[in-house]
């Protein structure tokens, strides 16, 4: 992690415990509640919420059976070796074989690559779904609030909207969403958005232009959270292909 992520760290993880501090002695420090207003209420609500989403939707993943089976996904996780790829989305033969959590955390937090989405390639049943729930806890514990981690399956997201964020909104669902428009804009959060199971959309409705449109909209998406310090996200995409392997666009 760099200067600037550790300085973050440190100043995300003060202000929510200041919050939570003037929250419990409202009652008898109301002038330096006052000072903040409503404003102070609403974060505290907002990250309540954030808390919440990521015990029930992060937390628990890892630890959910396998199918109809008695043991959990964290149970029978192996990490996997995943290699680079080119231009052409074919495998570099050459290149040395990584692990793929340290890969991931490693683009995640350079900062000179922060433009970029991350995309991670394999065939049908590699495990890139496990990798995901895994990552996403391995986030929630060691980088959160630094990146807080948000799960979306892309097939449960029926409509695509016109514009990314609308549809990233739509996904959540949450209060920490539906009560705050500005919650992409916030620059005290910043999220890393896995989406998972591109391949099993493209199953069920095709290479239509609206999911053509959908990764421009990332892409530039990611762009723009590089550009503006408002909007720090990261974008990492999990998808099929016949031979495994990583890459980044």
């Amino acid at each position: 992690m760099g200067w600037r992520g550790k300085l973050r760290h440190i100043h995300e993880t003060k202000r929510r415990n200041f919050f939570l501090a003037v929250s419990e002695v409202k009652d008898d420090a109301k002038k330096l509640a006052a000072i903040y207003g409503d404003g102070w209420q609403k974060d505290l609500e907002i990250y309540g919420s954030i808390d919440k989403y990521l015990e029930k939707n992060i937390a628990t993943k890892p630890e959910e059976e396998v199918f109809d089976e008695k043991f959990t996904f964290r149970e029978i996780y192996v990490p996997l070796e995943v290699k680079t790829v080119n231009s052409h989305g074919e495998i570099e033969q050459t290149a040395t074989p990584q692990n793929i959590q340290e890969w991931a955390k490693t683009i995640l937090l350079d900062e000179n690559k922060d433009k970029q989405v991350l995309f991670i390639q394999a065939g049908p049943g590699r495990g890139k779904s496990v990798f995901c729930r895994m990552f996403a806890d391995w986030v929630r514990q060691e980088l959160h609030p630094i990146y807080t981690p948000i799960l979306i399956r892309l097939r449960d997201v029926r409509n695509f909207a016109a514009n990314i964020d609308e549809t990233l909104t739509n996904a959540v669902g949450w209060d920490f969403v539906k009560t705050d428009s500005g919650w992409l804009t916030d620059c005290n959060t910043r999220f890393l958005f896995l989406l998972d199971g591109f391949d099993e959309l493209l199953l069920e409705r095709g290479a239509s232009n609206e999911l053509k449109v959908f990764l421009d909209q990332v892409a530039q998406f990611q762009k723009q959270a590089a550009e503006n310090n408002e909007r720090g996200h990261r974008v990492l995409i999990m998808f099929a292909q016949h031979s495994a392997g990583k890459s980044e666009a």
